[in-house]
């Protein structure tokens, strides 16, 4: 995955955040006009993003809130909408957003030790790095905030 296509994939997931999810029953991100903090998900919100891999090129996904209170009520659970894209990610952890997410700070889940990705609050020009897939450095960057 290139840096661009990691932006891409923070921007498009954290659109739904945002704004609530589209389709979703109205989670909360505390944003303003300058930040987003972590947000807090309903059962039932849904969001599609897209997010490429070199093995599978693009691909186009929905994924769901199944379960808000997961792990003691630390973690979400996300579904997926596709079977044959469940099955890849049961097999080769191919959708690192799928399955169980920290709710502190949306880390998700590799080889059952969390990796945290986004770096909250996310401000405009904020950049870090993180790792996933077992490589190190993945960079971040946050282009733009708004509502």
């Amino acid at each position: 995955m290139s840096r661009m296509t990691v932006l891409l994939l923070a921007c498009i997931l954290l659109s739904g955040i945002a704004s609530g999810c589209i389709g979703g029953i109205g989670g909360t991100a505390k944003t303003s006009e300058q930040s987003i903090e972590v947000p807090q998900w309903q059962v039932g919100q849904w969001w599609m993003y897209v997010f490429s891999t070199p093995q599978y090129g693009d691909t186009t996904t929905t994924l769901v809130v199944a379960e808000t209170d997961a792990e003691d009520g630390t973690a979400y659970m996300l579904g997926i909408d596709s079977q044959s894209e469940a099955r890849k990610h049961a097999v080769l952890n191919f959708n690192p957003f799928l399955g169980r997410i920290s709710r502190d700070n949306l880390s998700v889940f590799e080889g059952g030790a969390p990796q945290q990705v986004f770096s909250f609050p996310l401000e405009k020009g904020n950049q870090w790095q993180f790792s996933l897939f077992g490589h190190d450095g993945w960079d971040a960057e946050v282009l733009d905030v708004s509502s």
